[in-house]
């Protein structure tokens, strides 16, 4: 009676544990959900028929009486979608499983209105078997996989589901699943837009604008960000995709616009996600399946010999024979106090080897020493040829770890700055390579060509120069370019942020801070370095102080424009700002067709090109002879402050030296004192008279490859 008179949802979680306990799931084509009273249920007012007529009056669900039996109550299979919504089974996972697989199939049939059996249904979502007569006794530990039905009315929800048996451990299992759910659900998407263009019910056009709706839109139309946060990435350049295409796009006439079918950029980007993401959904599927039919093997298994391991195990290899030898060497009293003192000694000339340090304890005996060095050398060579061998699997494409990876560039960039201290060591002790006889040929070289071509030296900048705001604004904007394409900035990039906002918000006190710097600062913080990968080379970055960085963007767009107006440079160097790239190309052509004979081939003559190339110029630029040339062109303080400021301590971590020989590249004047350099290369090797016709009058001067005799 207390059932009968208790509220639906007690109800409701009776007749599902009832039903849970007693029922079988019989039938090949169309399953039968049937359920036995038994002997043990038959007390009074908990019969077959009082649950028949609380599933017809309280839930709307029709069950009827197997024949023959007033014990057996069967489901049908129009009403076993309702029974699983509304009640639903309890306690017996094998029957909640195959009743949600045939909840699918019901829907599955509906939708795709075809007449597929439920066992071909089973087969067709490659569920495990146990036999061909029951098909669903073997679900308990099944994993079922999406379907996706794509039908030609887009209303109509998609049918595609995964069941995972419920436990905390199964985390890859649930991205897999809800992964895989909203990639579908992408999916179904765009081939419901084809399917409408195809249809007739919409034009090109608006397929195109849809999908770039779609693309656009992911994070609104699907929840994958939900269950892989890192999504935010693409559904972010999307975006940034869209607002750019909408900038150029509603303008003018067009304003807000009817939408513009630009798809092919965010198509790119959610092509290369699924390019990245589906290995990893098959892998972590495998894993599941392969976890659920095979249980967790986690016993007995043999840890696989990772690369880190071989490190360590090298690592511990070498302190073992250290510690033997030095057993060997010691006698018995003075053997254990001692040994982990010369173990730390070994760590120590480990870590100044790296940060290339001399290593030397007084009053260590001298055996003990050659032996920690003999083992540091040969650390040393395993270290050097390991990061070698990296490299070169790296160069070639192989698939690296990315921790080893970063930390090759490290190995990589600590061997760099070894062979560049020893060149800068070399240099003091056995430069300069430039003999004083060579100097003096090189600047008379420049004296003469200067006097000829009657260059007047570039001058300090005035203190009221009319064109420092306009200089000044460039050189920020330059500055600030750079990071326009950056999420994340660090504390030093934040601050260099921080101070060109404010050089744009007070240039008077900028532009005076600037020239007070370029006139009086000749020492200045160190440079740091690092180099960025890109996996087939190297290309070093130089981090230089942020204050320092501003002063020298605006000397640099001083410079290029005090040259360009005094024309400081010579008519064959190129490129060049009096003509794009595409003219230069042309003029080159006219130069080659002017020539006189250019095509004659008649005894088998031909046009030859020949092209050198410098090699390592950068790195051999003697800086006292570049700041003599410089003086030349320049104002002697300028002159001096860029000298100056190549001539700066460089650091990585716990490697630093000072830079005395050869450029730093990443100065922002660096190419202009290249350019310079390199003309002056230019002169020695055509000689003032050749380099006098190709250039030509001073006050009539030559275009490229172009002469008035």
């Amino acid at each position: 009676q207390a059932i009968h008179d208790a509220p639906m949802s007690v109800q409701r979680e009776f007749i599902a544990a009832w039903w849970g306990g007693r029922c079988v799931l019989a039938g090949k084509d169309v399953p039968d959900f049937v359920a036995r009273i038994g002997k043990d249920c038959r007390k009074p007012g908990v019969s077959a028929e009082w649950i028949q007529h609380t599933l017809d009056t309280v839930f709307g669900i029709s069950a009827e009486c197997v024949a023959d039996s007033s014990d057996e109550l069967r489901l049908t299979p129009d009403s076993l979608v309702t029974f699983t919504e509304k009640v639903g089974v309890r306690y017996n996972s094998s029957i909640q499983i195959s009743l949600d697989l045939v909840r699918r199939w019901s829907r599955y049939c509906t939708q795709t209105s075809t007449k597929t059996g439920f066992a071909e249904f089973v087969q067709m979502i490659r569920l495990p078997q146990s036999s061909q007569t029951a098909p669903h006794t073997a679900l308990q530990t099944s994993v079922l996989v999406p379907i996706a039905s794509i039908t030609d009315d887009p209303t109509k929800h998609m049918v595609y589901d995964i069941t995972v048996p419920q436990h905390e451990n199964f985390v890859a299992g649930t991205i897999v699943v809800h992964n895989c759910r909203e990639i579908l659900r992408l999916t179904k998407l765009i081939v419901d837009s084809h399917v409408q263009y195809r249809l007739g019910n919409v034009d090109a056009f608006q397929l195109a604008d849809g999908l770039q709706y779609l693309f656009a839109h992911v994070g609104q139309l699907t929840g994958m960000y939900r269950y892989k946060y890192r999504l935010m990435r693409q559904i972010r350049a999307c975006k940034d995709l869209k607002h750019l295409i909408y900038y150029r796009f509603n303008t003018g006439p067009v304003s807000k616009g009817p939408g513009v079918g630009f798809w092919a950029p965010g198509w790119r980007v959610w092509l290369f996600f699924l390019r990245g993401i589906v290995p990893l959904l098959e892998r972590w599927l495998g894993n599941l399946l392969a976890r659920q039919f095979e249980g967790r093997n986690s016993k007995g298994v043999v840890k696989s010999l990772t690369k880190q391991r071989v490190d360590s195990h090298y690592d511990l290899e070498l302190r073992a024979a250290v510690m033997h030898d030095i057993l060997d060497m010691m006698p018995e009293g003075i053997r254990g106090n001692k040994s982990k003192v010369i173990l730390q000694h070994l760590s120590e000339a480990w870590r100044c080897y790296k940060a290339n340090i001399p290593w030397q304890v007084p009053g260590m005996p001298k055996p003990i020493e050659n032996m920690i060095l003999r083992y540091v050398k040969s650390k040393a060579d395993w270290w050097t040829s390991v990061a070698h061998y990296n490299r070169e699997r790296i160069r070639r494409g192989a698939t690296v770890d990315k921790a080893i990876a970063r930390r090759n560039c490290g190995r990589l960039t600590r061997l760099w700055l070894k062979s560049e201290q020893e060149r800068q060591r070399n240099y003091l002790k056995d430069g300069p390579y430039v003999s004083a006889e060579e100097a003096v040929a090189i600047y008379t070289t420049a004296v003469h060509w200067l006097e000829s071509r009657r260059f007047s030296p570039i001058p300090f900048p005035p203190l009221s120069y009319k064109h420092d705001p306009k200089l000044l604004i460039l050189a920020l904007e330059r500055l600030r370019e750079s990071y326009s394409v950056q999420g994340h900035v660090n504390s030093s990039q934040r601050e260099e942020l921080g101070l060109i906002e404010q050089a744009f918000d007070s240039p008077h006190e900028t532009l005076n801070r600037i020239k007070r710097l370029l006139l009086t600062q000749r020492a200045f913080k160190e440079v740091g370095i690092e180099f960025m990968d890109m996996y087939s080379h190297l290309v070093p970055v130089f981090d230089v102080e942020p204050l320092e960085k501003i002063t020298d963007a605006y000397l640099d767009q001083y410079l290029w424009y005090e040259a360009d107006k005094r024309r400081l440079w010579a008519p064959w160097v190129k490129p060049a700002d009096s003509e794009p790239p595409p003219l230069l190309v042309y003029k080159w052509c006219q130069g080659v067709n002017n020539l006189d004979g250019a095509w004659d081939v008649d005894s088998g003559e031909c046009t030859v090109m020949l092209e050198a190339r410098l090699a390592r110029v950068f790195e051999k630029i003697d800086l006292t002879l570049l700041n003599r040339l410089l003086r030349l062109v320049l104002d002697h303080n300028l002159a001096d402050y860029m000298t100056a400021k190549n001539n700066v301590g460089i650091s990585f971590k716990d490697m630093n030296h000072v830079n005395t020989y050869g450029l730093i590249r990443g100065l922002q004047f660096a190419p202009f004192i290249f350019q310079y350099y390199g003309m002056i290369i230019d002169l020695l090797i055509l000689g003032l008279q050749r380099a006098s016709e190709m250039a030509g009058a001073p006050n009539m001067p030559n275009d490229f490859l172009q002469f008035r005799d």
